[in-house]
């Protein structure tokens, strides 16, 4: 199948499931169409038996192909006087399916009639019949994007393959015909009508009594309303988990791989984060103007993503919802100072009880530029004459003092000594990837959050 099958890597698609630490379900993705290959045992033997019915009632004896059916099949277009009946067994189909190209799948011709049936010899001698249908059911396309038994029973019942009742397992072996015309969310009546005869070929084939077809027929069937996909409870991160995928895997392969993801997050405290964002936008918005914002959160000593909010709300258009805060570029203000504080203390510039002076000063800069923090641009915007948020001067301070308040000046000071180029060097060593201008780039202001970074 891996060889055959057309279309990109992996060959089969499935569906790709994405879970928590903890392996709770997050969202699944797809590519063209959702598949959960299952084997036979996990697939209802109502559906099973309405499969053969109506597809092949000879599968279990016949030898890939039906002489029976392929000499009346003959019989029938000949008298119609074209192509009505083509008597593939499911072997044949699964051939088909197998080795054929779209532009010979549909080709009604005897060579090709001929092809197929020499396959499905081959295949029957190469497989069991459980393992030809297992393979059948799981390529059939049951419409509505739902490709095998498991991902049609979830799709049109909200259950698994195996909790198939009889009469649910009747409509959905009759959508495979036609499953641009048969889906019962988009024609019911159609797919009814494909159910009774589903059934007669049923008792005919004495898997039911007529009574008992009778009585399926009538049975009420409800819909999952297209609830069989899980909803996405973490968008931003699981696009973000897709996207790193793809970076290795090539773009795409991640949705149709069938891949069981286990992330490191935590959907309790994604749910607390999720929580916080919402209420403090709401508490700020008010007060600030303040429409979104991003949280995430991270293991420490691993950096592991326990929590990724990416915007207030994904769905909201107005705040650009869609778009990923957290691995967005945004000047970071002073939560970058303690990479310059750690690179200080690191090269025994300084020690935490070192003092600092908080007190005016200017420095002589060559261009214009833009001044992160609380710096100001003077005169001729030659000058640099950094504040503090308190525009206070508190004297000699500490370096614990002056980190742990926040202090500008001696946070400046302090990287004028170090170093724009070895504070550089320290943020990237750290992991800080966005940081890739020159050290002329960014000047003294980096220090105050001049240079942007991700929230991650």
């Amino acid at each position: 199948m891996r060889q055959y099958q057309p279309g990109p890597l992996p060959r089969v698609f499935q569906t790709t499931r994405i879970y928590d630490r903890r392996g709770r379900l997050l969202a699944e993705t797809f590519g063209e169409g959702r598949r959960v290959w299952v084997s036979l045992d996990k697939v209802s033997p109502h559906l099973i038996d309405a499969t053969v019915a109506v597809e092949d009632a000879t599968f279990f004896t016949n030898p890939g192909v039906d002489a029976g059916r392929i000499a009346g099949a003959a019989i029938q277009n000949l008298q119609e006087g074209g192509i009505v009946s083509g008597a593939s067994t499911i072997t044949m189909q699964l051939a088909r399916n197998l080795f054929l190209g779209v532009d010979q799948r549909y080709d009604q011709s005897f060579d090709r009639k001929v092809l197929e049936a020499g396959l499905a010899q081959e295949l029957t001698d190469l497989y069991d019949k459980d393992e030809l249908l297992e393979m059948y059911l799981n390529l059939l396309n049951y419409g509505q994007l739902a490709y095998g038994p498991e991902a049609a029973a979830q799709v049109y019942f909200g259950k698994s393959a195996a909790d198939l009742t009889a009469a649910e397992a009747a409509l959905l072996a009759g959508i495979p015909q036609q499953p641009a015309y048969l889906n019962p969310y988009d024609d019911f009546e159609a797919a009814k009508r494909r159910q009774r005869i589903v059934l007669d070929l049923m008792a005919r084939h004495s898997y039911l009594t007529e009574s008992e077809a009778d009585a399926l027929y009538d049975e009420p069937l409800e819909l999952a309303g297209d609830r069989g996909l899980a909803p996405n409870l973490t968008p931003h991160f699981v696009q973000y988990v897709i996207e790193r995928m793809n970076v290795e895997l090539g773009e795409g392969y991640v949705q149709r791989a069938g891949f069981q993801v286990y992330t490191t997050l935590d959907l309790d405290l994604q749910n607390v984060a999720q929580q916080i964002v919402a209420d403090w936008v709401t508490e700020l918005e008010p007060v600030y103007g303040l429409s979104n914002a991003a949280l995430t959160v991270l293991a420490n000593g691993t950096a592991e993503i326990l929590a990724m909010v990416g915007s207030a709300d994904f769905d909201n258009d107005a705040i650009a919802g869609q778009v990923n805060v957290a691995i967005s570029s945004r000047q970071p203000g002073s939560a970058i100072k303690p990479i310059l504080y750690a690179a200080a203390i690191d090269d025994n510039l300084v020690s935490p009880a070192s003092v600092l002076w908080d007190v005016p000063v200017t420095y002589t800069v060559g261009l214009p530029q833009s001044i992160g923090g609380s710096g100001m641009l003077a005169g001729d915007a030659l000058t640099y004459r950094p504040q503090n948020y308190d525009e206070t001067f508190h004297g000699p301070v500490t370096v614990r003092s002056a980190l742990a308040n926040s202090y500008n000046i001696p946070t400046v000071k302090l990287l004028d000594a170090l170093g724009v180029e070895r504070m550089l060097e320290v943020a990237r060593a750290m992991g800080v990837r966005s940081l890739d201008q020159s050290s002329d780039w960014y000047g003294l202001s980096l220090t105050l959050g001049g240079g942007e970074v991700t929230l991650l």
